[in-house]
C-alpha cells in the first residue's frame, strides 16, 4: 500500500482531507510546526525567494499586496526581514516576475539547506493543504520531485486559497479546486499540470445538509466569519439576528471559520 503524506498547518485543516484519502493508502499526517499566518519561513533563503514571488504578485492581487504591507511594521525585528522587505518592494515594481533571482535562490537552498525526506518513494503521494511557505513543505516538495512521487495541492482552507498560494518550486501534478474563480486563479498561476474539481469532505458534507430553500426575492446574503472563541461567536450571532430581522424574505447564510465549524467525527490524526 502506498503512503499518502498529508501536510497541513493543523488538525482543523487536515481532518476533512484525511477522510478523502483514508481508503486510498496509508495516510501519514504531517503537521507544520509554524503557527504564523504570514508568509514566513525559518530559512532565510526561502524567505527571500517568497518575498520576490509575493512582491511581484502584489501588483495584481489584493491578498499579496496585503501581505506586503503586513511586513511594514515587523521588518525591524531582524536583518532577514529587512532584506525580504526590500526584495518584496523591488519585485513589486518590476514588469516581469524575477525568475532568474528566484531560481538562483532555490538552487542555493537545494545545495546547502535542503534535507531530503528519505521515506518518500516514487509510488507515494504527497498532498499539500497549506500555502507552501515553510521549509518543511519545501523539503517534502523537492524530495517528492526527486524520486518522482505525485505532488498534489488540495487546499484545506475555507476561503479561496489560490489567491494566497506561494509556490516558487515548480508544478504540482494535480490541483483541486471547488469554484470557477478558484480554477481561473490556479490556471493562471501555471503551478499545476492538471486541475480537477473536487471540494473536500467538509464542503461536500455542508452542501449535502443545506435545505432547498428558495427565497421570495431570489437574493442570497452570505456572511463569512473569522475565527472566534465560543463566547464571542455566540455574542456575534445574537447581534446578527437582531440586525437581520428586516431581511426575513431573503436567504441569509452564515459561513463559519473552520475552527468553529469542525464536525464531531471520531478521527485520530
Amino acid at each position: 500500500m502506498k503512503n499518502i503524506y498529508l501536510i497541513g498547518a493543523n488538525n482543523w485543516q487536515l481532518w476533512p482531507l484525511y477522510l478523502d484519502f483514508q481508503d486510498k493508502g496509508n495516510v501519514i499526517p504531517v503537521i507544520l510546526s509554524s503557527k504564523d499566518k504570514d508568509a514566513n519561513t525559518n530559512n532565510f533563503i526561502l524567505l527571500y525567494a517568497h518575498a520576490l514571488e509575493m512582491g511581484y504578485k502584489g501588483r495584481s492581487s489584493f491578498s499579496y499586496e496585503h501581505t506586503i504591507k503586513f511586513f511594514d511594521v515587523s521588518f525591524f525585528k531582524s536583518i532577514n526581514k529587512l532584506i525580504a522587505y526590500i526584495l518584496r518592494r523591488w519585485s513589486f515594481k518590476r514588469q516581469r516576475p524575477p525568475r532568474t533571482q528566484i531560481n538562483t535562490l532555490l538552487k542555493i537552498y537545494r545545495t546547502f539547506f535542503h534535507r531530503p525526506i528519505q521515506s518518500i518513494t516514487k509510488n507515494d503521494e504527497v498532498v499539500f493543504c497549506s500555502l507552501m511557505q515553510t521549509k518543511l513543505e519545501t523539503d517534502y516538495f523537492l524530495s517528492a520531485k526527486t524520486v518522482g512521487a505525485k505532488c498534489v495541492y488540495y487546499p484545506g482552507n475555507w476561503d479561496n486559497p489560490s489567491s494566497k498560494l506561494t509556490s516558487v518550486l515548480g508544478k504540482f501534478d494535480v490541483g483541486y479546486f471547488w469554484t470557477d474563480s478558484m480554477k481561473a486563479d490556479m490556471d493562471q498561476s501555471a503551478y499545476f499540470k492538471t486541475l480537477v474539481n473536487r471540494p473536500n469532505y467538509r464542503l461536500r458534507y455542508i452542501k449535502s445538509k443545506q435545505k432547498d430553500y428558495k427565497p421570495k426575492n431570489k437574493v442570497q446574503i452570505l456572511i463569512a466569519l473569522s475565527q472566534k472563541t465560543k463566547g464571542s461567536l455566540d455574542n456575534l450571532i445574537e447581534k446578527l439576528k437582531l440586525q437581520l430581522v428586516d431581511f426575513s424574505n431573503y436567504k441569509i447564510r452564515i459561513r463559519l471559520h473552520p475552527f468553529n465549524s469542525k464536525l464531531h467525527i471520531n478521527t485520530t490524526l
